[in-house]
């Protein structure tokens, strides 16, 4: 519910001030970086969304709150030292999430990721059979409960 309410809290100041009408394009089209208004602005709904799932994926109120408190007071711009396996996965979890990030913007202005018909035919089958093997590689395999699954 806290979710769901600060989603619709985070919707008031562009509708009340009209920002969301200007936002309907895509992002730095026909260049490559954005600009720092738009940075601002990506940035901002990113962090926003992220406290947002704090409270949704949080076991109550009161462990949201603690979260966000610790946010606050603790110093979060360091990677903390953790034990090698996990720093390991860490770093290699940056890594996917960098190579994602980068194929979202290359192709922010097609309609998803894999719209690459333009592209030769081999090309594409390469592409193709690169995702299917690393879904094969990375996937969980262990049991997973959806997370709605939880409630």
């Amino acid at each position: 519910v806290t979710w769901g309410l600060l989603h619709g809290l985070f919707l008031i100041p562009p509708v009340v001030t009209g920002g969301y009408k200007r936002h309907d394009g895509v992002v730095a089209e026909g260049r490559m970086l954005p600009t720092l208004r738009e940075t601002r602005e990506m940035a901002t709904t990113f962090a926003l969304g992220m406290v947002a799932w704090i409270f949704f994926r949080a076991d109550s109120l009161g462990q949201a709150l603690l979260c966000l408190r610790r946010l606050a007071t603790t110093t979060w711009l360091s990677i903390p030292d953790l034990p090698a396996p996990v720093g390991g996965d860490l770093a290699n979890g940056l890594g996917y999430v960098a190579v994602l990030l980068a194929l979202d913007w290359i192709s922010r202005e097609r309609p998803h990721p894999l719209a690459v018909a333009h592209l030769p035919r081999r090309i594409r089958h390469g592409l193709y059979y690169a995702l299917i093997l690393s879904i094969f590689l990375f996937a969980e395999t262990g049991h997973v409960p959806f997370i709605y699954f939880q409630f």
